[in-house]
């Protein structure tokens, strides 16, 4: 969480370094919902200096590439199958 109340809702650890991060939003197809959760995701990211990072939803899929960042909508059960 940052000084604006921007937060990220996982951060995925491996040997103490921060290595992903995770939003999870249930319906982003409210454009207000989307940018609120990519705004997060990508401040985050842009601190931890990582490259991409997950929002993972119900049935949404697809990647966005913005200055250097990318983002990939995944629905959830997709990601947990991939673990």
């Amino acid at each position: 969480k940052d000084y604006f109340d921007h937060e990220v809702d996982f951060v995925i650890l491996q040997q103490g370094k921060p290595t992903q991060l995770i939003q999870s939003c249930f319906d982003a197809s409210n454009p207000l919902t989307f940018e609120r959760e990519v705004k997060s995701l990508r401040l985050g990211l842009n601190e931890l200096k990582l490259k991409s990072g997950f929002i993972l939803t119900w049935d949404e899929e697809r990647t966005i590439n913005e200055g250097g960042i990318e983002v990939q909508l995944v629905p959830l059960w997709k990601w947990l199958l991939a673990l």
